[in-house]
Order: C-alpha cells, then structure tokens, then sequence
C-alpha cells in the first residue's frame, strides 16, 4: 500500500481505539438499562454501526425511484448479502435487528454487544438433522418474540454472501414465520405471532468506490465485498486504507403475506425486485450453498429459476 493509504489505516485504527470504550459501555447500558425499560429501542445499534460505517468511510444514498421507508410498525425489512460489512451498512441506515447466525452468540466476548443490538442468533442445521424442524419452530418463535416486542427486523435471505455481480435465490424458511402466525420457544410452548407485519424488501449495491463509478466493475466492487478474501486481517486492513465507498439503496413497496400463496411465493418475488437493481444483467438465479448446512447432490443440482 502506498504510503497515503497506510496512514489512513494508522488514523483509522486509532479513532477505532479511542471510540471502542463509547461502544462498550453503549453495549452495557443497552443491555442493563435501556434494553429492560425501554424494549423496542435500537438508539444503541444505530449508533454503533454508524460510527463503525463512518470509521471505514461508508456513504448511503437513497435510489430517487425508492420507495419510502416503513417506520411507524414493526417491519420485516429483506436485502441482499453482497458482504460481510453489510449488516454495518444496513444497521446504519435502518432502525431494526438483525436475525442470522446463532453462532455469534455463542462467544462469551460477542454476546454481550449481539444483545445490545437485539441480534436474532438462529440455530442452523442440515435438512437431515433429527432436530432441524424443532431449530425452525424455533427460530419463528424467536422472529415473532421479536416482531411483539414492537421491533422491526432485518434478514439475508440468500443466506450468504455473493460477491455483489448476482442475487441468490431467496430461502422462504424463515418467512414461513408470517403464514404459520409463530412458532414455538426452546421448551416447545408456542409463541403467537401477534402482528400483522408487512415486508419490505430492500437492494443494495456499490454506486461508486474513491469517486469511481463501481458499475459492471467487479474489481471496485471487490472493495465491498471482499468474496474471495481469505485472509481476515488484510481484509481488515483493506477495508481501512479504502478511502469511500457509497452505497445505494432501492426500497420497495412494503407487501404483506396475505398477497401471496405461500412463503415460497413471497421469496421469489423479492429476489426478483432486488435483482432487478442489485444486478439488472443478471440471467438466471441459483441456490447459494452454505458450507455445513447444505450438502450438495449430484442427483438433485439446484434448480435455476429464469
């Protein structure tokens, strides 16, 4: 890296440090005071991710074709996984907790700031697994605990990320949650889902990287995405010496489950909204295969949708 770039991740990493208390205690008294008294508050989690979005110099604009954003009920808002970084960019822009890997919370030293953002840890296993209908009542009781308390929540449905040049098709498990009205908690008593909770599917894309138009540009996407970096620490350290990064988000129109036949109707509809402007060239769409949860047959490819 030039000698402008690994200055910028020396100060970078300096404001990380100064700021990292703040966080902390952010997390703290999320967890000790405001998450009791005050229960549908995300004040915490906005301010984490936006000052995580303004160190690694993250911008967000709107799409003048968006739609506006849903604020005054708790809303199931559904995007597109282009990066590890989206659930900073998305937690930054949007007033809602996040439901994704349980593993998170697993970690003695994560846990307590998944907490303060209102993560949604969900147990995921292969279809095979003696449990995995038992893991999924749970997860929609624990989406319909949330959706109660008065939060709204935001999910990947692809259920991994892409390197931003495509969409994956929608997994529809998780919002089976809106047909079947709940789910049960982790000693089997059901759980009522007892709002009517509309869906708003959300695209996002890289619009441009240091002032250079990201469009068809898999290399400048890259600055985003980081797909096919395998080494943590310069994946860090790149996202750091990145000057800008400005991210464009499209909302559509919020839906209910009500105008659709099933889950799986549901799903396809959003992924194709969002790849109409996530990745409009885009011909078919696939399955993404999560590592350890699906396991891939040769007598049963995934099935591409046109």
């Amino acid at each position: 890296m030039s000698l402008r770039r690994n200055l910028r991740v020396a100060r970078r990493i300096g404001l990380g440090v100064l700021v990292s208390p703040l966080i902390l205690a952010g997390a703290a008294l999320q967890v000790g005071v405001i998450a009791p008294l005050f229960p549908k508050s995300m004040h915490v989690q906005q301010m984490t991710y936006g000052i995580i979005a303004k160190i690694l110099g993250y911008k967000f604009e709107f799409n003048a074709a968006s739609a506006p954003i849903v604020k005054d009920k708790p809303t199931w808002f559904v995007g597109n996984h282009q990066s590890q970084a989206d659930i900073i960019a998305f937690g930054a822009v949007f007033h809602a907790a996040f439901a994704g890997k349980g593993t998170f919370m697993q970690n003695k030293w994560i846990a307590p700031l998944g907490h303060s953002v209102h993560y949604i840890g969900l147990r995921r296993v292969p279809k095979d697994h003696p449990d995995y209908k038992k893991f999924q009542e749970q997860a929609s009781g624990k989406v319909s605990n949330n959706f109660n308390a008065g939060r709204s929540m935001l999910t990947f449905q692809e259920g991994t990320t892409t390197d931003g040049s495509e969409v994956k098709q929608f997994r529809a498990g998780l919002l089976r949650t809106l047909f079947k009205r709940g789910g049960i908690d982790k000693d089997g008593h059901p759980i009522k889902l007892e709002r009517d909770v509309p869906v708003q599917f959300v695209a996002v894309r890289v619009k441009s990287v240091e002032g250079v138009s990201a469009e068809g540009r898999d290399d400048l996407r890259h600055h985003y995405s980081h797909y096919t970096s395998k080494d943590t620490v310069k994946r860090i350290l790149s996202r750091l010496a990145t000057k800008e990064i400005v991210l464009e988000f499209k909302a559509f129109a919020p839906v209910y489950s009500s105008d659709f036949a099933n889950e799986i109707e549901l799903a396809n509809t959003g992924c194709d909204l969002i790849r109409g402007f996530a990745a409009p060239h885009q011909k078919e769409v696939r399955r993404a295969e999560i590592p350890g949860i699906d396991i891939p047959s040769a007598s049963s490819p995934p099935t591409p949708r046109r």
